[in-house]
């Protein structure tokens, strides 16, 4: 009885160990699919390049290590092809798997940086078609980790938006059209059509839980070129309380160019609206900030703030 349970025990271990090293090998047979799927993006036949392209989508983040390896290749029908197979990834990640987004975004970030030059200029080309997504997605982003983001009207987009409209032979009435819908803003704000809608602040409080690794966020938000003499800044608000430092948020911000940074005293918690009269009324309030936790609630009015050296 002895002898037979011992001898159970052995075959038990040894299936047992027969499992852990197919793991293994399947991590390991993996990864030399991903290779080979790789090369044969260079491959003559078009059907073995169309479905090596499928292959390496339907493998999802697990593919971008080996396509950022091959679009350095000095192959270059291998190199372009593993960049755009990296655009149509990260498209297809799209408002599904956000995580697995960000990684290929900052595959084809760290692709742009290399030294190879075409690598790089291919990358940025690519970082460029992708730009209105990666916005939309660095919002999104930004908002989850805790920052607040104001959107504000495009007032650059507005105008080229108008000068397409009437042309150039009337800047009169472009000039007009252009006050009159700004004035309106507020107004209108809800149907998003007559008035085109980009980031007018960002703070970085207390609540932001990203840390200076999240402020990669930040760099992707859509380039603010001061174009056309009406562009106002975007406004980036770092409190004292917050866990990022001004030197981080002003290098990351650098990238957006026409920006603002400020820093500003611990936050309150709550969002205000002057409607004429003494102060600010508080139109809402952030659940367990400091105004929130102090008893504040929405229609309280502020009348004055009063600075208390500790």
């Amino acid at each position: 009885m002895g002898c037979q349970f011992r001898l159970l025990a052995l075959l038990l271990l040894i299936c047992l160990t027969s499992v852990s090293s197919g793991e293994d090998r399947v991590v390991g047979h993996e990864g030399e699919e991903l290779r080979r799927m790789v090369r044969q993006l260079a491959a003559e036949e078009f059907a073995i390049r169309e479905q090596a392209e499928v292959d390496l989508i339907c493998h999802g983040v697990a593919s971008a290590p080996y396509l950022w390896e091959s679009a350095q290749s000095t192959d270059p029908e291998l190199a372009v092809r593993s960049v755009e197979v990296l655009v149509k990834l990260y498209l297809k990640l799209q408002g599904t798997k956000t995580d697995e987004m960000d990684q290929v975004a900052m595959q084809l970030e760290a692709l742009a940086g290399v030294e190879d030059v075409g690598a790089s200029v291919r990358a940025q080309s690519a970082l460029s078609r992708l730009q209105n997504v990666r916005h939309e997605r660095a919002i999104a982003d930004l908002k989850r980790l805790g920052a607040k983001v104001d959107m504000a009207p495009d007032r650059d987009r507005l105008l080229r938006n108008l000068m397409q409209r009437y042309g150039d032979s009337q800047p009169e009435m472009i000039q007009r059209k252009f006050d009159e819908t700004l004035s309106q803003a507020e107004i209108i704000r809800e149907t998003r059509k007559e008035i085109p809608l980009t980031v007018g602040n960002v703070f970085f409080t207390d609540r932001w839980q990203g840390g200076e690794e999240g402020l990669r966020h930040l760099k992707r938000l859509r380039r603010n070129e001061e174009t056309f003499q009406n562009l106002a800044p975007v406004q980036v608000y770092i409190t004292t309380d917050s866990t990022v430092s001004r030197e981080a948020v002003q290098l990351a911000a650098s990238a957006l160019g026409h920006v603002e940074v400020q820093v500003r005293g611990p936050s309150l918690g709550v969002q205000g609206s002057s409607l004429g009269g003494e102060g600010c009324y508080i139109s809402s309030l952030i659940p367990g900030g400091a105004a929130d936790q102090a008893g504040f609630i929405q229609g309280d009015r502020i009348l004055r703030a009063i600075a208390i050296e500790n």
